[in-house]
């Protein structure tokens, strides 16, 4: 009795383990992916100007950016 308890809970173990570990990942993997969106969107409010100093659509010049950095 104790025995097959033993070998029922060795052979449910591994498979319990791979779908915690499924569970983590993809927990992670969306985590990382709304904080990089966000990033993201943050890098092009704040910095696009900075970053894209010569763009015709934001008439910094070199002068400006160098005082603004």
């Amino acid at each position: 009795m104790v025995w097959d308890r033993l070998a029922w809970a060795t052979m449910l173990r591994p498979r319990f383990v791979d779908l915690l570990n499924f569970i983590a990942t993809a927990l992670l993997l969306l985590v990382l992916a709304i904080s990089g969106d966000s990033l993201v969107w943050a890098e092009q409010d704040d910095w696009s100007a900075i970053r894209y100093p010569f763009d015709e659509h934001t008439h910094i010049h070199q002068a400006e950016v160098v005082r603004l950095i």
